[in-house]
C-alpha cells in the first residue's frame, strides 16, 4: 500500500546488542536479566494476584469433598491451552470435571446454555478461563444454579461490569500484581504454581514446569508482549515444546512436518498456534482441546490427522474471504478513510478476525471485518497503535450488543439496521484519535550496518535477545547505497527474490509484489532482519529483505 515511512532509530551505542537491549528500555539491572533469563528469578509471586489465595484455597476444598467443577473455556488457542493447562493440575488433585467450549456461532464468552450444561451434571464450582471478566450478568445466573465461580481472565475490565464471587486478572482496580500483561494461559499457569505451592505433595514444582509447552504456545498466539514474565514462559516453554511429553502435540508436529529441534517463536506463531485454532474457526475448538490432553496414541494420531486438515481448509477458506474482502475495500474506496468497516453474509465467524489483522496490515488502518446474520452483525477487529480499539467500542456502547477485546484486538455485534451508524461514529472517533499520517505502513529500524559488520558472530550476538515476538520485535537493519549485484526470482510461483549485494545473500519473500523492484547495479538502501541460511552441511548470514529503495 504504497511506500513504506522508514523510522530509523539513532546509533547511541558502539555495540549492537547495546543498542537494540537501550531501543527496548533495556538497561542497568534490567538488562542482565533479560539477555539471561532465570526461571525461579524471573516470576512473580502467584499469591500477589488478587483472588489468588481464595480460589486455591476453593479448588482443594473442591478436591477434598469430591465436587464437581466445570471449567467454561474460550474457543481460541488461549482459551484451549487455559482449559487444558487448568485440566491438568486439576487430574493431579483427582478431580472430578466437565468442560464446556461455546462455538463461534454461541460467541464470546460465558453463555446460559453452558451453565445450563453444567448445572444438569451436578457442577458446584465454575472456573471460566479467557473470559468472564464482562459476564456479570452470567455469573450471577451461575450462582442462582448453586454454583460458586471462579473468573481467571486477563481481558481489560469494563466500568461496572466486573462479576462477583473470585476474578483472578492483573488488570482488576488494585491487584497488586507486578506484570500486567499475562496470556490467560500465563495466569492459569500462576494457579499451577500457587496449587503447587499449596500442596507439594500432589502437584511438584516439576510437573508444573511440564505445563510451560501450552502457556509459552498461547504467550506467542495471543500477542502478549513477550517481556518480563512473558520472555520467561517463552524461553523455557520452548524448550519443553521441544521436549514435550504431551502425545497429541508430538503426532501435530509428525503429520505437520514440524521438526520438533526448530521449534521457535514463529513455529509456534505460523504453524502450531493457526492448528489449534483451526479447529475453532471451522469446526468446534473441542477438538483442539481433546488433541492437547489426548493420552491414547491412536486417538491422539486420529486427532492430529483431522486438525491438520482443517487447518489446510482454513487457509484455503481464507484466501477466498481475504480476495472477496479487498475487493470490496478497493471498490468502495475504503482504503482512503481512516477504518475499514465490511460485512458480507457468507463469510465464515471463525475467519473474520485474520481478514481483518490481514487488511490492517495491508492498508495500516484499523479493520473490522464482520459476519452478516439475519439481524446482527457480528465480527472481529483489529487496530493500529494509535487507536483502542475497547475505548472507540466504549464511546458508541448504546449502538453495540456486545464487544470486548484489547488495545489491538476486539470483538463486536450490533443490529444491521445500525451498520451505518456504527462506521459513522468509528470514523468520528479516528477523527479526533490519529491523523492519515499515522496510517502510512512504518517500519521500525534499530540501526544502520555497513556489510563488514554482517558476520556470524553478529547474528550469534543477537540470538541473545530471542524469543522474539510482540513487544520484542525481531532486530531489524538498514544497509545504504549497495549495488545489485544479482537479481532473480526464485519460488515455486516465482513470488520471491533472491540477489545479492556486497557478497551477502538476500531473500525477499513476496518481492515479486513489491511496489519497487530494482534491476542488476541499481543502488539501493535495504531494510533486512539477518539469519543463519544453511543448505547441504553449509551455513552463511543471509539477508531477509524487509523494504528496499533506490539509493
Amino acid at each position: 500500500m504504497g511506500e513504506k515511512i522508514w523510522e530509523i532509530r539513532p546509533r547511541t551505542h558502539a555495540d549492537i546488542l547495546d543498542q537494540i537491549c537501550a531501543d527496548r528500555g533495556i538497561d542497568g539491572i534490567k538488562k542482565d536479566g533479560f539477555l539471561h533469563p532465570h526461571y525461579e528469578k524471573g516470576m512473580h509471586d502467584p499469591f500477589l494476584m488478587k483472588g489468588m489465595k481464595k480460589a486455591v484455597v476453593r479448588i482443594i476444598t473442591a478436591s477434598q469433598r469430591k465436587e464437581i467443577i466445570g471449567i467454561f473455556a474460550d474457543y481460541d488457542a488461549d482459551g484451549v491451552t487455559s482449559g487444558a493447562v487448568l485440566s491438568s493440575c486439576l487430574d493431579a488433585l483427582r478431580c472430578t470435571y466437565h468442560i464446556y467450549i461455546p462455538s463461534r456461532e454461541e460467541g464470546y464468552g460465558i453463555n446460559v446454555a453452558g451453565i445450563d450444561y453444567f448445572n444438569k451434571l451436578g457442577v458446584t464450582l465454575l472456573i471460566a478461563v479467557d473470559m468472564g471478566v464482562t459476564g456479570k450478568k452470567e455469573i450471577n445466573y451461575a450462582h442462582t444454579c448453586g454454583m460458586d465461580t471462579i473468573v481467571i481472565d486477563h481481558h481489560l475490565v469494563q466500568k461496572d461490569k466486573l462479576p462477583s464471587g473470585i476474578v483472578i486478572n492483573p488488570k482488576q482496580k488494585g491487584d497488586p500484581y507486578p506484570f500486567k500483561e499475562l496470556s490467560a494461559c500465563g495466569i492459569v499457569f500462576k494457579l499451577a504454581q500457587a496449587l503447587a505451592h499449596s500442596v507439594p505433595n500432589v502437584l511438584s514444582k516439576t510437573q508444573i514446569k511440564w505445563l510451560l509447552d501450552l502457556t509459552s504456545l498461547s504467550t506467542i498466539a495471543d500477542m502478549v508482549p513477550l517481556i518480563d514474565e512473558n520472555r520467561i514462559i517463552v524461553h523455557f516453554g520452548l524448550i519443553v515444546c521441544r521436549k514435550t511429553k504431551r502425545i497429541g502435540l508430538k503426532k501435530l508436529y509428525d503429520v505437520a512436518s514440524i521438526d520438533p529441534e526448530k521449534i521457535s517463536p514463529g513455529v509456534v506463531g505460523f504453524q502450531i498456534a493457526p492448528h489449534i485454532n483451526a479447529a475453532g474457526r471451522i469446526d468446534h475448538a473441542q477438538g483442539a482441546y481433546c488433541l492437547l490432553t489426548e493420552t491414547n496414541p491412536v486417538k491422539a494420531d486420529r486427532l492430529a490427522q483431522e486438525i491438520h486438515a482443517l487447518n489446510t481448509k482454513r487457509q484455503e477458506e481464507l484466501q477466498v474471504m481475504l480476495d472477496s474482502a479487498r475487493l470490496i475495500v478497493f471498490k468502495e474506496k475504503l482504503h482512503f478513510k481512516k477504518i475499514i468497516m465490511i460485512a458480507h453474509k457468507d463469510w465464515k465467524p471463525g475467519l473474520v478476525g485474520l481478514v481483518a489483522g490481514k487488511l490492517t496490515e495491508e492498508f495500516a488502518r484499523p479493520a473490522l471485518v464482520l459476519h452478516k446474520q439475519k439481524n446482527i452483525s457480528r465480527g472481529s477487529a483489529r487496530s493500529i497503535e494509535k487507536m483502542h480499539l475497547l475505548k472507540a467500542f466504549d464511546s458508541i456502547k448504546p449502538l453495540l450488543i456486545s464487544y470486548g477485546g484489547h488495545a489491538r484486538a476486539g470483538g463486536l455485534s450490533f443490529d444491521n439496521t445500525n451498520f451505518s451508524k456504527v462506521y459513522s461514529k468509528l470514523l468520528a472517533y479516528a477523527d479526533s484519535h490519529f491523523s492519515y499520517e499515522d496510517c502510512k505502513p512504518t517500519i521500525s529500524i534499530d540501526g544502520e550496518l555497513r556489510p563488514y559488520e554482517v558476520t556470524e558472530t553478529l547474528v550469534a550476538k543477537l540470538k541473545k535477545v530471542e524469543p522474539f515476538g510482540f513487544g520484542n520485535p525481531k532486530p531489524v537493519f538498514v544497509m545504504r547505497s549497495q549495488s545489485i549485484q544479482s537479481l532473480s526470482p526464485v519460488g515455486s510461483q516465482g513470488s520471491h527474490i533472491r540477489a545479492q549485494i556486497a557478497n551477502l545473500p538476500i531473500i525477499y519473500f513476496q518481492g515479486m509484489s513489491a511496489s519497487y523492484i530494482p534491476k542488476k547495479d541499481d543502488v539501493v538502501d535495504i531494510v533486512f532482519t539477518l539469519e543463519i541460511n544453511e543448505y547441504r552441511g553449509r551455513s552463511n548470514v543471509q539477508l531477509v529483505c524487509v523494504d528496499w529503495k533506490q539509493s
